[in-house]
């Protein structure tokens, strides 16, 4: 078609509302984009209420003529059941069998007793509506089991409620399986449990449990150093006393997992063993003692006059060390230290002291029976022992002093002195050796005879001081020593005895030797 416009200015004012066409956009209509969006917003929402609103009977009745598996059922519920199964039934309407007498159709729809049967486009709905505050299984299977049915209407709330997030997210923890306790330790030290205890009364504990024993051991520390560095010092502290034990078990802080911690077990030997995270029992040894430790320091704060903490510290380990465990019913200090460290519960038992004390007395007896006491003193002129010479057995000296009950220091010549036993000493003033051998210059000594009726001194030892003669007690103790110029009138005096007798002796003269006298079987008289 032809047209033919004829173009006229008119002014603004002249003409009416003109169409949306007849001028260019300013810009972007904000108001007209807003409003789209919240039609779409409001279209999503109305969806999503419809949704969730109620399932009503009208519309389970629509769903369940177009179901295919629940149109068959109305007729044969209609039709009459077969009594048997045959090969050629469906499976899926076994569950609808089972329950056949009970079914019943009302308004289109399918009854089992009270229960609706829901058809399987509207089951999900139902599920949502049902699971819609997140309640728990069993409380959905309850309410299910009162209102509605479908064929494994359980099985579905179960993989819905797994399936859920915000279950999922809050759910316990799973049952606990089997016990599985720790290896018995054969031996102290073969694994440890370590662990901190606190902040506690202002300070961090470092605690170790011995898993053999239950030997415990606790180290105070500052709460700003529980470094690995801290950690290393205490337990090379407690190798130090006890021995670099076999096994460390402990948790994941970051203390026990540090490369130091590591290159100090590997530098030892030792294997080390990290419990699961956030699992407190797998370390249980040791945390059951942290309880009991704590326990015991907080009623110490409430006693009057309440010790140091050191003190209470040190008491209470004590304590716990020398008390029968419930576990191994013996005492940590016993299979740890293989005895029980002396106690004030000790004090109790004056029956065990008085019993030693007999038997100390009795031994003492029995040793004495044959036995006579010499009358030493300081200052008494003896004979002394000597062990350097295989020839002169006996030296002259004085007693200097008293060193023990029977322990002696004596001066040999006025020069060396040396310490020697009660046996080791014979007395110069008795009635047992004569004058004349007291005061004889050493000289003159070779060529003294005894009279006839006196008992003969010799070289030999008798059969009393081989009990002590002894060639590795020698001359050690000497403090002085005799210089080599010195002159012969300084020599050490030396008992040079005659030989002994070789005519064996009648019974009579056996008669007249002196009590301190032993004759061997050739008639020899040896002087005790």
């Amino acid at each position: 078609m032809a047209y033919s416009f004829d173009i006229e200015y008119v002014k603004t004012d002249a003409f009416g509302q003109a169409d949306g066409l007849s001028r260019l956009p300013a810009g972007d209509d904000v108001d007209f984009k807003e409003s789209a969006t919240i039609d779409a917003e409001l279209h999503q929402v109305f969806t999503e209420r419809l949704n969730e609103a109620p399932l009503q009977s009208k519309e389970i009745a629509e769903e369940t003529e177009k179901d295919k598996l629940l149109q068959k059922v109305p007729l044969l519920h209609k039709n009459g059941w077969p009594n048997h199964l045959s090969s050629g039934f469906d499976k899926e309407h076994l569950p609808f069998f089972k329950i056949c007498h009970e079914l019943e159709s009302s308004n289109h729809c399918l009854l089992w007793g009270l229960r609706t049967i829901i058809p399987s486009s509207l089951r999900q709905k139902m599920l949502d509506q049902l699971h819609k505050t997140h309640p728990g299984q069993s409380t959905m299977k309850r309410m299910a089991r009162k209102y509605f049915w479908w064929p494994r209407l359980d099985k579905d709330i179960e993989e819905m409620v797994s399936a859920c997030h915000a279950c999922n997210k809050v759910l316990p923890n799973p049952p606990k399986v089997l016990l599985r306790p720790w290896p018995i330790a054969e031996r102290p030290w073969q694994r440890i449990h370590i662990d901190f205890a606190g902040p506690f009364l202002g300070s961090m504990w470092f605690v170790a449990i011995d898993a053999h024993s239950k030997w415990p051991e606790v180290f105070e520390m500052k709460q700003q150093k529980t470094h690995t560095a801290e950690v290393v010092v205490a337990l090379s502290e407690m190798f130090c006393r006890w021995g670099i034990c076999e096994e460390i078990v402990s948790d994941n802080g970051p203390q026990f997992t540090s490369e130091e911690f590591k290159r100090f077990c590997f530098d030892n030997g030792i294997k080390h063993t990290l419990t699961a995270p956030y699992h407190p029992q797998s370390n249980g040894q040791v945390k059951r003692f942290i309880q009991t430790f704590k326990n015991a320091l907080l009623k110490a704060q409430t006693e009057e006059g309440k010790e140091e903490r050191k003190l209470q510290v040190l008491h209470f380990l004590q304590r716990y060390r020398l008390t029968p465990h419930p576990t191994t019913e013996e005492a940590p200090a016993e299979l740890f230290l293989k005895q029980t460290p002396r106690s004030h519960w000790d004090l109790i038992y004056p029956s065990a002291m008085a019993t030693m004390e007999k038997n100390r007395l009795k031994m003492k007896e029995q040793f004495d029976q044959h036995k006579k006491d010499r009358a030493l003193f300081p200052g008494a002129q003896v004979l002394v022992r000597n062990f350097n010479s295989k020839r002169n057995h006996w030296v002259k000296g004085t007693i200097v002093e008293q060193l023990g009950s029977v322990k002696w220091r004596v001066q040999v010549a006025g020069q060396k002195t040396c310490s020697r036993h009660s046996n080791q000493l014979r007395l110069l003033n008795g009635p047992k050796y004569p004058a004349s051998l007291i005061d004889h210059d050493p000289p003159s000594l070779n060529a003294f005879v005894l009279p006839q009726d006196d008992v003969v001194i010799v070289s030999e030892a008798t059969s009393e001081d081989e009990h002590w003669d002894s060639p590795e007690a020698d001359f050690r103790s000497l403090e002085t020593s005799i210089p080599d110029s010195a002159p012969a009138d300084d020599a050490i005096p030396v008992v040079d005895v005659a030989p002994p007798v070789t005519t064996a002796p009648t019974v009579a003269t056996r008669h007249r030797v002196a009590e301190n006298c032993r004759c061997s079987a050739e008639g020899r008289c040896y002087t005790m």
